[in-house]
């Protein structure tokens, strides 16, 4: 353990997301103790923390082991775990995680992910949001790409952004693939980038729009598009993304936006209220 440096927990899921983060965390001067999650999180995050445990799914009683063994007092959550562990039997085999999940009124994933993190704040940890240190790839209102939509389009924007806020108050998903005012797709269980190969499977050149819900829980659930969403993108002919200003990661922000430009997908920052940008 090192002395006077501020030390922050890292709950590592898929994708860039936490290598992101941890290079971020660590310009700042944070030592990151990393906590992975075997055939989940990717191997090559241990080069980018100080230091990292490994566990499998059915292990939460050798995380909190580790957590309070760390005395840290605070952790972040940063990229998905993958909701379809909770269908694993061998997560059962776990005395607190079956205990956890015996009690909970539903398996909705924030139903779950908030009595985990509870869970783990008893070992005297606080959870921060895992936007925290990511400034730099979270947009401001405005395009972000060489073009933006037409007046029609941002029609489709609009009705799309209101239509995903319903959506995510019901707690189903946080995207939703429109066209000419018409919902064509709308994200569940299989997450974003299945929802946009749907709706390009039924029309071509939508409008992909992807809002935080209205009590979005930021310490574990920030909405995030990466390359993986460009290709889906790319494959289901969208034409635009929008998504929302100042809760929004995008992932490798500079790469992202230049394949956008030469795919000639328009991608948009805007406001998750009822304000229109012009």
């Amino acid at each position: 353990m090192s002395s006077g440096k501020r030390r922050i927990g890292l709950i590592a899921g898929n994708g860039r997301f936490p290598i992101l983060w941890a290079k971020s965390a660590r310009e700042r001067g944070v030592e990151v103790v990393c906590f992975a999650i075997k055939r989940n999180t990717i191997p090559s995050v241990s080069r980018f923390v100080d230091k990292i445990y490994w566990f499998k799914v059915n292990q939460f009683s050798d995380l909190l082991e580790a957590i309070s063994k760390e005395k840290l007092k605070q952790m972040v959550m940063a990229g998905q775990i993958n909701p379809f562990v909770l269908f694993d039997p061998r997560i059962l085999l776990d005395v607190e995680i079956k205990e956890l999940l015996f009690r909970l009124k539903d398996r909705r994933a924030d139903t779950v992910f908030t009595a985990i993190i509870h869970r783990i704040e008893k070992e005297g940890v606080e959870f921060i949001p895992s936007t925290s240190f990511m400034d730099n790839y979270i947009p401001r209102i405005g395009t972000l790409t060489d073009f933006g939509p037409e007046e029609d389009e941002w029609q489709d924007v609009y009705f799309g952004r209101d239509i995903a806020k319903r959506m995510g108050d019901l707690d189903i998903g946080q995207t939703v693939v429109v066209k000419d005012r018409t919902v064509l797709a709308v994200e569940a269980f299989e997450g974003t980038n299945r929802c946009i190969m749907r709706a390009g499977f039924l029309c071509p050149g939508a409008v992909v729009v992807k809002m935080s819900k209205p009590h979005q829980d930021l310490r574990f659930d920030v909405p995030v598009v990466g390359m993986r969403t460009v290709q889906a993108m790319a494959l289901a002919r969208v034409n635009i993304l929008a998504v929302e200003s100042g809760r929004t990661i995008i992932l490798d922000r500079d790469r992202f936006i230049r394949v956008c430009n030469r795919l000639g997908i328009k991608v948009v920052a805007v406001q998750g209220g009822n304000s229109e940008i012009g």
